[in-house]
């Protein structure tokens, strides 16, 4: 995932992997078995609500 689109999609095309835009991370949480960030701004990428709503004590994951 990406906050821009085509440079996920770009890099997902090297890799043949499938590219996201940030809104679709939460969704994507019960999907990954591994998270991998990176920002230089303030702001984070997964926050720790959305790992509780994904998680299996909130039955986010199915």
């Amino acid at each position: 995932a990406n906050r821009t689109l085509s440079k996920a999609e770009s890099l997902a095309a090297e890799l043949g992997a499938e590219a996201h835009g940030l809104d679709a991370v939460p969704t994507l949480l019960c999907e990954a078995d591994v998270i991998v960030g990176a920002v230089t701004g303030p702001d984070d990428l997964v926050t720790a609500a959305m790992m509780e709503a994904a998680g299996p004590a909130a039955g986010g994951c199915r």
